[in-house]
Order: structure tokens, then sequence, then C-alpha cells
């Protein structure tokens, strides 16, 4: 009896001793998460500062700009379809001026005197504005004239421009007028020789 019971003793140690050995430890409490730092408050972009002067020139140029597209724009008006020059520039440079504004220019030449570019148009119409694209001389503009459907010229305008030039890349000479009692073919845009350059890009006529 007593060899049993010794055997069962050392049995059951041994049973528990395995026991023991299959189970693994508990693992280890997960550590808290580290704090985060709070973010940075994101830096103001300073405002820029624009003084009267500034914005009243950006203003000055934003409106040269919305009449130039107006003109461009107009339904009643029409761009020259041939041109002619005076004794100061070739005929054939006076088709540069053909056309809508395309920053290619007739030239006055002329050292003295009186120069002119002659526009005619494909519609002849009762006129009642001419517009004309002065890429250098505005000052020198010193008369214009229109010529109706029977060949004879009437001088609607004739003295000193007082249009300033501007610093934009055309400036628009607009000379309005009442609606003419004839049709006009074609219109003469005399420049006095008195120093500078002396260009013209385009010339637009308006009626119906």
């Amino acid at each position: 009896m007593k060899n049993n019971t010794t055997l069962f003793l050392t049995l059951l140690a041994t049973a528990l001793s395995l026991s023991a050995c299959d189970k693994k430890p508990a693992p280890a409490p997960a550590a808290p998460p580290a704090a985060q730092a709070p973010a940075a408050a994101a830096t103001p972009t300073p405002a820029v500062s624009v003084s009267d002067a500034e914005r009243a020139e950006l203003q000055r140029k934003m409106d040269l700009a919305r009449k130039a597209a107006e003109y461009i724009n107009d339904p009643k008006s029409q761009w020259a379809s041939a041109a002619t020059a005076g004794p100061g520039a070739s005929s054939e440079g006076a088709q540069s001026a053909v056309g809508a504004v395309d920053e290619r220019e007739w030239s006055a030449k002329g050292v003295a005197g009186i120069d002119w570019l002659e526009a005619e148009f494909p519609k002849p119409v009762s006129a009642t504005e001419v517009r004309v694209a002065v890429s250098y001389g505005m000052k020198t503009i010193a008369q214009l004239e229109l010529q109706d459907t029977t060949g004879a010229w009437h001088t609607v305008w004739s003295g000193v421009s007082e249009e300033p030039n501007t610093d934009a890349t055309l400036t628009w000479w607009v000379r309005r007028f009442d609606k003419t009692p004839y049709t006009v073919q074609r219109v003469k845009v005399s420049m006095a020789a008195i120093g500078g350059g002396r260009a013209i890009d385009a010339v637009q006529l308006v009626g119906e």
C-alpha cells in the first residue's frame, strides 16, 4: 500500500509540473498612447496693402481693357477691308491697318507736313462714330473726313486731339457725331508730322 501511495504522489507531482510548463505568461499590459503635442496654430497671411493711388491705377487699366473689348465686339461696327496711304508711307504698308486689331500697323514716315490713311469699308452706312486704334502719335491726329458713295468728302472733325496717351498696347481715338444724312464708304485720318512716331493698327466705322 505504501508503495502505491508513493507512486501516485509521484505521478501527480509530475503531471502538475508538466501542466505548469504548458502555460504561457500573460502579456504585459499595453503602454498608454503617448500624448500628442497640440498642432501649431497657422500663421495668418498678412493682408497686402494697396494704396488708394495704386487701386485707382488698377481700376483705370481695367476700364481701358473693358472699353477695348466693348469696341471690338460692337455688332454695329465694321473694320476696314482695304486701305491706302498718303506720301508718308506706301499703300502696301497701309494694308497693315486692314481688319481688326492685330498688332500690325501702318506707320507714317513723312518728316514734314501731313500724312494720311484712307480706310475703305465693305458696307456703306449712315455713320455715327469712327474709332481709330492708335499705336503711337495720338496727339498728332489732325483731321477726320468721311467719303460718301458719290465720292464727295466731308470733314467731321479737325483740331487738336485732347485724348491722353495711355500705357495700354493701343489707345483708342474716338469721334462721335450726329448720324450722317449720307452713307459713308471711306474714312480718312490725317496725322501731322510734329515729332515722334505715328502708327495706326486698325480703323473702325460705326453706323447702320
